[in-house]
This record gives structure tokens, sequence and C-alpha cells, in this order.
């Protein structure tokens, strides 16, 4: 009993005892004793500095890990710099290395162009000593046969040009000396050579002209309604004229055994004719406007034709008249149609397309198409069939590669004005073009380059080649205001 006896009460520092009225509260769980309030506000005071400095804490964890994170950001942008800086040095090590390249090149060209220079320069001085040597022979030659002579040759030469003897025009240029002969004669031969025959008796304005395939027959297209006129070749006489048509005839083919013509009119017909006779076979009705185009197949079994404002091109039976087919893809008129020399394809032209049709399906295989509005007016297949020429109303001749569409020659320099038809030479090698500049030029298939110019009175509406020889091939023209016959072209 003594052991769980009250100890007695100590007293405090001060030597006195505390009261024991209770005022000191009850004691709180886990002590023995209650704490006196100054502990306690200490207490409350160290648990709030406490949950400061456990904020403080949080606050610094949260800044440690935004400087973290800008460092991290900041070496990232270092390394996207260096890695920036490393590529535009690449780059400008590259674009350096070009430009040094690039100069070498131009002072080989410019080396090259001096050389080039030179090369002309004693060119230049060679054609002058040969000049010179030229000039030495004139007057040797002068001295030795007279200059009266050679004088009285020329004034007989103009003097039978002006009365149409051609041919003893001919002999007396071709008795002046070589080595006299100046720009006078030059002047004379040309217009002795150029037009080997004009066919007269003919409407005032020729709008179509056509070859037969044997070279032996002309037909021609005039704007007077009874002019579908058939001439010799060789002699210019009309053998005879068709007048069933109403309307201008606009366009003419032969078959291809010359038995039977096509014509194309304004009266919105295509008439099929027989050449001996000049009977009227076949009647072709179903465009909506005037004919532009006419073309047989090779084999003779089909006609194509072409009219303004249908926007279609036509497939006949020849035979039978009866509609094929129509092609009625085209976006503008129909101005021209060719087919390929084996008849597979068929190539027509509207105003600003080329398109190849295949004969069997008539199916389209193929759309040139221009870079810009040309306004395509006629087109003509190479005799091998591997070319097509164009031409239109900007003065361009145009020459394409039929299988691929590719073009590969452009000539936009010559005619002055619009061109009007086009037309390989038997050989593939020239394409001849006529112009409402008057003229006839010929160019050289492969390069472009001009060959020849044939200049007339009146605007030229058509073209055809005839079957030539080895070196010569007849071109005819109709035209405007004037006359139409052959011209003997050298094409070799």
């Amino acid at each position: 009993m003594a052991r769980h006896a009250r100890e007695p009460k100590r007293p405090s520092r001060g030597g006195a005892l505390p009261p024991d009225d209770g005022s000191r509260g009850a004691a709180s769980p886990g002590f023995g004793r209650s704490l006196p309030p100054r502990s306690g506000r200490w207490l409350a005071l160290s648990a709030t500095v406490a949950a400061a400095l456990a904020a403080l804490a949080g606050w610094s964890y949260l800044a440690a890990l935004r400087a973290r994170k800008r460092v991290e950001d900041a070496e990232q942008r270092e390394a996207t710099l260096r890695h920036e800086l490393l590529a535009g040095r690449d780059l400008a090590e590259r674009r350096l290395e070009e430009a040094r390249r690039e100069r070498s090149e131009a002072l080989a060209a410019a080396a090259q162009a001096r050389a080039d220079a030179e090369e002309t320069l004693a060119a230049r001085d060679l054609a002058a000593r040969e000049l010179e040597g030229a000039s030495r022979g004139k007057r040797e030659a002068l001295a030795a046969l007279g200059p009266q002579s050679y004088v009285d040759r020329i004034l007989q030469a103009q003097l039978c040009w002006k009365e149409n003897n051609v041919p003893l025009m001919c002999e007396h240029l071709d008795a002046c000396p070589a080595g006299l002969r100046g720009w006078e004669w030059g002047r004379l031969h040309y217009l002795a050579h150029q037009d080997a025959r004009t066919f007269a008796g003919q409407s005032r304005v020729l709008w179509g002209v056509a070859y037969s395939r044997d070279g032996k027959l002309i037909a021609t297209a005039g704007a007077n309604p009874d002019l579908v006129t058939i001439w010799d070749a060789a002699t210019g006489e009309k053998l005879r004229t068709i007048p069933k048509h109403d309307k201008i005839v606009r366009c003419v083919d032969f078959s291809p055994d010359g038995r039977r013509l096509a014509s194309g009119s304004s009266d919105r017909t295509v008439r099929i004719w027989d050449v001996e006779t000049g009977r009227e076979l076949q009647r072709l009705e179903g465009h909506r406007s005037f004919l532009m185009c006419v073309a047989f197949s090779p084999d003779g079994k089909k006609l194509v034709s072409g009219a303004a404002n249908d926007k279609a091109a036509i497939v006949w039976d020849a035979e039978t008249g009866r509609r094929i087919a129509t092609l009625a893809e085209h976006e503008h008129w129909p101005t021209g149609v060719a087919f390929s020399p084996n008849g597979g394809r068929l190539a027509t032209a509207d105003d600003y397309r080329i398109r190849i049709w295949d004969t069997g399906t008539w199916g389209l295989l193929l759309t040139l198409r221009e870079n810009e509005a040309m306004r395509l007016t006629s087109i003509d297949f190479s005799p091998d069939g591997k070319l097509i020429a164009s031409g239109d109303g900007k003065r361009h001749v145009k020459v394409w590669d039929a299988l691929t569409g590719r073009q590969l020659v452009s000539v936009v320099r010559g005619h002055e004005k619009s061109v009007s038809s086009v037309a390989f030479g038997p050989d593939g090698e020239r394409v001849a073009s006529g112009s409402s500049d008057r003229t006839i030029r010929l160019w050289d298939a492969r390069t472009g380059k001009a060959v020849v110019t044939i200049r007339g009175k009146a605007s030229v509406h058509d073209i055809a080649y005839g079957r030539g020889g080895a070196t010569t091939s007849p071109l005819s023209a109709g035209a405007a205001r004037s006359a139409s016959g052959p011209w003997e072209v050298t094409v070799g």
C-alpha cells in the first residue's frame, strides 16, 4: 500500500510549490501531466515554423525543377544551334565549291570564246583573201572576154524575162562565165527558176490544192462555186471542171489510186467525184457548218472531214457514204486532218491541240498540247510516220514526235504572218509552209533551219507536194488573187 502512496509535491526552484487547485487542467493523453500554457504556445509556433519550412522546401524543390528544365532547354537549344551552325557551314562550303566550279567553267568558256574569236578572225582573213582572189579572177576574165559581152548577156536575159521567154533567158544566163556572175546574175537566175508553171484561168482565190499520188494530176478548189478543177501537172492543161457545189469549195484530196476526188464546201457537204468523168459518186451530209479539211485514208476505204463550229471530225466509209465514227473530243474547230502513211493512226488538229486516234478502234491515243493559244491551222505526217508538222496563227512551224508527243522543233522567226498550210517533202527531210505573208518557205525538219524562201504576189492558203525525182519535187500552192502552179523545189 505504501508503494502506491502519492508522493509529496516537490517545491519549484523558487522554493514555493504550485497550487494544487486543478488550474493546470487535465493531463494530456500520453503524458503524465498537462503542459503549461506557455509551452503550448511555443509548440504551436514550432508547428507553424515547421509548416513554413516545409512549404519553403517544396517551393525550393519546384524552383530547382524549373531551373533544371531551363538548363535542359538551354542545352537543347545550344545543341540545335550547334547543329544548324554545322549544317550552315557545310552548305556554305558546298556553295563555295559550286561557285569555284562555275568560275572555272566560266573561265574555260571565256577561253573557248577567245579561241573561237581567233578562229573567226582567221576565217575572216581567209575569206578576205579568197574574195580578193575571186575579184582578181573576175577582173582577169573581164579583161579576156570583154565586159560588154557579159553585160549584153545580162541585158538579153532581162529582156527575155520581160517577154516571158524563160528558156532563152536560161541560155543567156548559162553562157555567162562563172567567174563573172554577180548579184545581177543571181537575181535573174532566181526569177528564171522560182516558178516552173502557172495555171491560168482559175478563180482569183484558191482555198485548196492537192496532188494525185502518182504526181500526174493537180486539183484546185476555188472561191467560185463552179471551180473544182483538175489539171495536167506536166503541161498545165485544164482537164476538167466540176461545177456541182453550191458554195465556195475549201478543200480537196485525191484517193490513193487517183480515180476519185473528195471536196469539202461551204454548203456543208463533202462530195466524192469520179476524176475521169466528173460524175458525183457520193454526197456526205452531217456537218453543221462549212468544211475545213478532208483526207482519204491510205487504202482509200475511209474519208475523214472536219467542219467549223462542229467541234468534231467525222469518219466516213468512202465506198458507201456511211458514217463510221464521230470524233467529238475537240474543243474548237477541226482545222486539219492527216492519216499516218500506214493508215494505223489519224491526226486531227483544232485551235490548240493535236489529237492522234487509233483507226482500228477510233480511240484517242495521244494529245499534243501547245504551251499557249496558237490556233493551229494545218498538220501533216512525215513519210515514215514518225513526225508531225504543224502550222499556227502565230507564225510558228513546229515538228513533233508522233509517238511520244514531244515537241522537237519550233520555228518562231520566219513568216511575218499566220501560217496557213504545212507539208512534208517526199524524203521527210524538209517541211514546206505557206503563209499569208505571200511566201512559201522550206525548213530543215531536224533543225528548223530555213532552206528556201519563195516569194509570191498573194497570200498562200494551201500547199501540196507532188512526186519528183531524186533531187527535185514539185510543190503547188493555192493563193488569193493569184494563179497556182508547181515550183520545182530542190530537196537534196
